[in-house]
């Protein structure tokens, strides 16, 4: 399923196109996914694509995905997620903004 999300940047509003895909048995998204997504992207204006893939991507997908011109797609598997949801949670806690945050409650 595509869906487009509006999230709320330093300049104002920016329009990001994802995708998730979750096959079973461990299998990575292949490069017709990734043409599936370029061909989304292209109808409809947005700042950022992503394609979140649980069990990550074949090479040729991750090839495509970063060579495509005008739209580049961020590719991210679950331990890029994990990551990202890390780096937030400490920016939260460091930072004077969030007053006592903790991310266990």
């Amino acid at each position: 399923m595509l869906g487009k999300r509006l999230a709320e940047g330093e300049q104002g509003h920016v329009s990001v196109l994802i995708q998730y895909k979750h096959f079973g048995q461990g299998r990575k998204v292949d490069v017709t996914t990734v043409r599936e997504l370029i061909g989304a992207a292209t109808l409809q204006p947005v700042e950022r694509t992503m394609l979140v893939g649980r069990f990550g991507f074949t090479s040729s997908a991750r090839e495509l995905a970063g060579r495509v011109e005008p739209t580049f797609i961020e590719l991210l598997d679950l331990a890029d997620i994990e990551a990202w949801i890390k780096r937030i949670l400490d920016f939260m806690v460091n930072s004077p903004s969030f007053g006592n945050f903790s991310p266990h409650g």
